[in-house]
């Protein structure tokens, strides 16, 4: 299993058809090496397959959170240049109230996944943009941050060596992080690269019961949790030896 999101999960066979399938599409609508694509969606499965399907078609992604003040997500996609938006058909009606001109693919159309789904001949090159992050903004306007294929590769490499980590296929890693900030290129990046199951959580944060209790009951071997909120978490897990 490679990824898993309430009722719903993606074999790795599954996850990478689906991928190549949105990657097809996107190349044919001019998605190549530089292109930076939108993605504003909620945490689902969709989120998963509009990355890979992004990275795989040659492009950088771009995350937008859907909660963000439409402001900032309008500035964010006029300041990137971005021509295309992938996102989920609850959001469609906000489009224009972003004043996005380009082109929107709603990830949960049936027809974007019915097309060849072998792996597709990489285009994108070591020096080529794998995503951009935007800044908080709290000095100002927000700022793109661009992270090249080669960066990306090397940060998860790196940071799987140096923190001595023994993921392998048996293992279910938990993402709590919101697209928008950088941790999440860990979370989502590392379990599938090591073959084992990302679990996507989606409910408040803060709801440290709840929270604890998606971890027990999921079987979470490995998770990145800020020590402000492990601290709150430490008392109901300490008897969960697994983790």
């Amino acid at each position: 299993m490679a990824v898993v999101c309430g009722e719903e999960q993606l074999t790795y066979e599954e996850l990478n058809a689906k991928a190549n399938q949105l990657a097809r599409v996107l190349r044919v609508k001019g998605v190549k090496p530089e292109t930076i694509v939108g993605i504003m969606v909620e945490r689902s499965l969709e989120m998963i397959v509009g990355i890979l399907g992004i990275l795989k078609a040659g492009g950088a992604y771009l995350p937008l959170d859907p909660e963000y003040p439409k402001a900032r997500i309008s500035y964010m996609l006029q300041d990137s240049k971005t021509k295309i938006l992938l996102t989920q058909g609850k959001f469609l009606g906000s489009m224009s109230k972003l004043g996005f001109e380009g082109e929107v693919l709603d990830l949960k159309t049936p027809g974007l996944y019915t097309g060849d789904a072998t792996n597709l001949a990489p285009l994108a090159k070591p020096e080529n943009l794998a995503y951009v992050i935007y800044t908080s903004g709290s000095t100002g306007q927000p700022k793109g941050v661009m992270v090249e294929q080669k960066n990306l590769v090397n940060f998860l490499f790196s940071t799987y060596k140096n923190y001595h980590c023994k993921i392998n296929e048996n293992d279910k890693c938990l993402s709590l992080t919101n697209i928008s900030f950088d941790v999440s290129v860990y979370e989502f990046f590392i379990p599938l690269i090591f073959n084992a199951t990302l679990t996507l959580y989606k409910d408040n944060l803060l709801d440290i019961d709840n929270l604890t209790k998606f971890i027990i009951d999921h079987q979470v071997t490995m998770a990145y949790i800020p020590p402000a909120l492990l601290s709150d978490m430490y008392s109901l897990l300490k008897n969960y030896k697994k983790l």
